[in-house]
C-alpha cells in the first residue's frame, strides 16, 4: 500500500524489469472480465510478448525516438508505459502499454508516467501524444479525458473473429500543454 510519503520515481527501463512489465501489462489487461474483453485478452497478450514486449530493450531502448518506463515504488516497479512515433500520424508520438499495478492505482502513478512521455515528446520534437485503447476500458478512456486527451476515431478491430470498439485520443502538445506537464 503507498503512503504520502511513498515517492514514486519514473525511470527509463532496464532489461532487469523486463519480467515485471510483462506481468503489469499482463496483469492489467487481464482485470478487465467484460465480454469480449475476457476472450481476447490472451490473444492480445500473445501478440504482444510475440513482439515488443517480448523483448522492451530492442523494440523501445535501441531504437531512435522509442522509449519505455518505469515507476518505482521502495524498490518495486509498479507502472510501466511505452513511447513510439505514431506511424499513422506525423508529428506525433504514440503512447503504448501504459499498466499501472492494482495496488496503487488512483495514487497519481499513471499521472506521473503519462507527463513523462509528454515530456519525451517535447523534447523529441513531436507536437502531440496519441493513444488507442478499447472503449470498453472506461477508466483508462476516463484517465486519459481527464489527463487532456481527446476522443478522436472509434473503430472495430477484429481479432481471431472476436471484434471489439477501439478508441484513439490525442492531445496537442502546445506550448502551455508542455508547461502544464513539466
Amino acid at each position: 500500500m503507498m503512503t504520502e510519503n511513498d515517492k514514486v520515481i519514473i525511470r527509463q527501463f532496464q532489461p532487469q524489469d523486463q519480467q515485471r512489465c510483462i506481468e503489469l501489462f499482463t496483469n492489467g489487461l487481464c482485470s478487465y472480465k467484460t465480454p469480449p474483453l475476457d476472450r481476447i485478452q490472451p490473444i492480445f497478450v500473445e501478440m504482444k510478448l510475440n513482439s515488443d514486449m517480448g523483448n522492451i530493450q530492442q523494440y523501445y531502448i535501441d531504437k531512435h525516438q522509442h522509449n519505455f518506463w518505469v515507476a518505482e515504488l521502495n524498490g518495486i516497479v509498479v507502472g510501466c508505459v511505452g513511447a513510439c512515433p505514431d506511424v499513422n500520424s506525423i508529428g506525433s508520438l504514440e503512447l503504448v502499454r501504459m499498466s499501472v499495478d492494482e495496488s496503487v492505482r488512483r495514487k497519481g502513478v499513471a499521472t506521473l508516467l503519462i507527463r513523462q512521455v509528454e515530456n519525451f515528446a517535447t523534447e523529441n520534437g513531436f507536437t502531440k501524444v496519441s493513444l488507442t485503447t478499447l472503449v470498453m476500458m472506461v477508466a483508462a478512456c476516463s484517465f486519459y479525458e481527464r489527463s487532456g486527451y481527446t476522443r478522436k476515431e472509434t473503430f472495430k478491430v477484429s481479432l481471431k473473429g472476436i471484434d471489439v470498439q477501439v478508441q484513439t485520443f490525442v492531445k496537442e502538445l502546445t506550448a502551455a500543454a508542455r508547461r502544464v506537464s513539466a
